[in-house]
């Protein structure tokens, strides 16, 4: 009876330890990044962009029906209208591998690999867009001093 009770408590342990590791949740993070084959990369870069300007279009679609009102308001309209088709150009305009890339020498750096990808997207799109790099050093700054 002592071994089936070692046995039973040998594996129990193991069970209990490993519990968290299935439980937790996945961290998209540099390390996440770094790891994931090109593919997925290639999904993850395609998926943000598309869901971006899907997300837009539904928040232009229900800005459109009416207003609190119930009418119409032609000027909504068109600044909604607007704005998406912005938001669009620039998404197109931006490269994918030329985005991938970025992120990759975001995360090239060591002490990048902590922030998470919505925070890495955010920079390289401010990056490919132009914005100073003294800006964005400091904003990478203050996104450090807060991941874990």
């Amino acid at each position: 009876m002592p071994i089936k009770r070692s046995l039973l408590t040998a594996s129990l342990s193991c069970l209990l330890a490993l519990l968290p590791a299935f439980g937790a949740e996945p961290r998209f993070d540099g390390h996440f990044w770094r790891q994931a084959d090109p593919q997925t990369r290639q999904l993850f870069v395609y998926s943000f962009m598309s869901g971006v300007v899907q997300g837009q279009d539904r928040v232009a679609a229900r800005l459109l029906i009416k207003t609190d009102a119930g009418e119409f308001r032609p000027e909504c309209h068109q600044a909604v209208a607007q704005n998406v088709n912005v938001l669009e150009t620039e998404l197109t305009r931006l490269d994918r591998s030329q985005f991938m890339s970025a992120l990759d020498a975001f995360y090239d750096l060591k002490k990048n690999s902590a922030l998470e990808l919505k925070w890495a997207v955010l920079v390289v799109m401010q990056q490919l867009q132009g914005a100073p790099r003294g800006d964005l050093e400091d904003f990478i700054e203050e996104l450090r001093r807060q991941a874990p």
